[in-house]
């Protein structure tokens, strides 16, 4: 499709007249140059003829007196400018569209003009949106080489090359009989196409830009367990894939061959980076999350490179019903980006997944949700099926990802937000027509507070200040921000962001957030948690408790935790919070979970709840030293960097 004013041609004929357009536009220019002479000539005959004294008038005209020679030498540089021209700067090309296209025209770069009327005449022509065909002389000096060099002919080197007679010229080469399309740029818009290239030429490639984010280099071996039904454990299209009950190697990311760096757990999808800056995504892909195609027909397939035991072959033939498009980790194309992009971080919320790159720019695809069901990826966007730059935000630091919301921080300390905001979660309160415009990332004001580090809950949100400090807004209908306002009501939220005053006394290093509950690490590497417990969120014995601690239900059942608590005994690293349950990093490498455990995400082989932290100890995890945990809706994935030995593939 040709840009909004330019005119579209195709084949031989519209090349004719294109060097038709040229030759007419040369005319005037060489008939002035012709006509110098033949003055020049007549007053110096009839001079000779009468031998008149200088300003004698001669046959009704005035003789001129012999020029001096520092005058005959002026008019020979004059002369000499006038038929050469300025010269011309690096033309910019204009590649025609459509199957089959080749380049057809070129369009001299802007061109200083000679001085007088034609000077303003060629900036008034400019400035109306001329075609070529009234460009000066040089500019369609510059149009006939390159036009020439495209259909074949030679390329005059000077002025008076174009201007010999046709005879004296080679043959021009017959035109090629491709269907060609043809593009008619006026000056206005050449200057503008000129422009924009190299606006996507430095967007691609751009060495000036600066890098913010380091990269992980580090490969990880990947553990996964819980609920695949969907693929999102990343198993491939295998039976015995869809409930794992305690952690297995994702053989599919291999530290070895794959290498993976980063991983993302969504609500039912995943998202990795490897060591060679791929996007790896899995899981369901309804409204886009995965960022890549993922049709299927329903066909079982079965790779042929792999070696199939004997539970293997039987659970092939009976089929998993899974998509292995989806199942499998697939990498985004990397198309969809810049030349030169490279990543630094990938999260995912329930629906969409966002990557994070070096020099600080975001590009998201899938959508979000709201209460009445999709709520869309932007203002226009319903459901971004590909990967796409994110307007609005950039020099961002690192991303945290909700259920439906997205925080991102900046190199100044500054959060952006954007997403649903139905229960407070970005800081601000949207209702009714306004909601689309919650798709905008906008800065949340934390005062003269800058963030450091940012952490969402499925609808609440946290960020940890220089201080170490805790703020928190969004749903806290169990207490899971952390503040007392309005805790325990039907519909609670925090709609501002605001100091969590009960975790002052604490230097906070990582949060986390649940469905309803939340938990931290402070600089001690003492393990916080609060909000809802009836479910075992908290991890702890809930007879320990103090009762000033705790609010209960009518029944007198304990309810949620209005103060944070610590877990005894573990000093910790990191926390991951999922819908109701927990993970717990230590210092030394091991694994505690709690939890719901319905579908067996807390790893520990049961679907009992698990009301204490408790470590993982089955065969695939002992004796290595975790450093990651990521808790999806229905699933889990753990990590610890690869030592180079032979992964492990065996589960108790």
């Amino acid at each position: 499709m040709a840009p909004r004013g330019v005119g579209v041609g195709s084949g031989p004929a519209l090349a004719t007249r294109a060097s038709t357009r040229v030759r007419t536009a040369t005319k005037p220019f060489e008939q002035e140059v012709a006509a110098v002479k033949p003055r020049a000539k007549k007053a110096k005959v009839v001079a000779k003829g009468r031998k008149g004294k200088a300003g004698e008038t001669v046959a009704g005209r005035v003789t001129k007196p012999p020029p001096t020679k520092a005058k005959a030498k002026k008019a020979r540089q004059a002369k000499k400018a006038v038929t050469k021209g300025p010269k011309t700067v690096p033309a910019v090309e204009a590649e025609s569209e459509g199957e089959g296209s080749e380049l057809t025209s070129l369009v001299a770069s802007p061109v200083p003009a000679r001085q007088g009327t034609k000077r303003k005449a060629a900036e008034a022509e400019s400035d109306s949106g001329s075609d070529l065909s009234d460009m000066g002389t040089p500019e369609l000096e510059q149009l006939t080489r390159a036009v020439k060099r495209v259909r074949g002919g030679p390329a005059p080197t000077s002025t008076k090359a174009a201007k010999k007679p046709a005879s004296k010229t080679a043959p021009k080469k017959p035109v090629r009989k491709t269907a060609v399309a043809k593009r008619t740029v006026t000056i206005a818009q050449a200057k503008a196409m000129a422009k924009e290239t190299a606006k996507s030429a430095r967007a691609m490639v751009d060495p000036r830009r600066a890098i913010i984010n380091e990269k992980p280099t580090t490969r990880l071996t990947v553990w996964v367990c819980g609920e695949g039904s969907a693929g999102e454990l990343g198993l491939g299209p295998r039976a015995d894939g869809i409930d794992v009950k305690r952690p297995r190697v994702n053989a599919l990311l291999s530290p070895a061959e794959v290498g993976v760096v980063q991983v993302a757990a969504g609500g039912m999808h995943a998202a990795a980076l490897t060591h060679d800056n791929q996007v790896l995504t899995w899981g369901v892909n309804d409204l886009g999350a995965l960022g890549r195609d993922t049709a299927w027909d329903g066909a079982r397939e079965v790779d042929a490179d792999r070696t199939y035991g004997e539970d293997d072959q039987e659970s092939s033939a009976d089929g998993s019903g899974l998509n292995p498009r989806e199942a499998t980790p697939t990498a985004v194309s990397p198309d969809h980006f810049p030349d030169g992009t490279q990543f630094a971080q990938v999260v995912a919320s329930d629906s969409a997944t966002f990557a994070l790159t070096d020099d600080g720019l975001v590009y998201g695809w899938g959508t979000f949700r709201g209460d009445e069901g999709v709520l869309g990826f932007s203002e226009t966007v319903r459901v971004q099926l590909r990967p796409t730059l994110i307007a609005g935000v950039k020099k961002i630091k690192s991303l945290a990802c909700g259920t439906n919301h997205v925080l991102a921080v900046n190199d100044k300390g500054k959060v952006f937000a954007w997403g649903s905001s139905q229960q407070g979660q970005l800081g601000r309160r949207v209702v009714g027509r306004s909601m689309a415009k919650c798709l905008v990332p906008r800065e949340i004001s934390f005062g003269r507070n800058k963030i450091n580090r940012v952490a969402c809950g499925a609808w609440h949100s946290f960020a940890i200040d220089t201080a170490n400090r805790l703020w928190a807004f969004g749903l806290n209908t169990y207490g899971q921000t952390g503040i007392a306002t309005g805790a325990g009501e039907a519909s609670a939220t925090i709609d501002q962001p605001t100091l969590v005053s009960g975790l002052r006394d604490f230097g906070l290093m990582d949060v986390d957030g649940g469905a309803h509950h939340s938990l931290a690490v402070d600089d001690e590497g003492r393990c916080l948690v609060w909000g809802r417990c009836d479910s075992a969120q908290s991890g702890i014995n809930l007879a320990t408790i103090p009762e000033d601690h705790l609010v209960f239900d009518t029944r007198g059942r304990q309810r949620f935790i209005k103060k944070a608590t610590e877990i005894p005994g573990l000093k910790v690293a990191h926390v991951a919070a999922g819908t109701d349950n927990s993970f717990a990093i230590t210092t030394d490498g091991v694994a505690y979970s709690w939890g719901f455990s319905g579908n067996y995400q807390t790893g520990q082989g049961t679907d009992d709840d698990v009301p204490i932290a408790t470590a993982l100890t089955n065969s695939a995890v002992r004796g290595q030293k975790l450093n990651w945990a990521g808790a999806g809706g229905q699933f889990s994935i753990l990590t610890a960097p690869w030592g180079g030995v032979t992964d492990q593939v065996m589960e108790d």
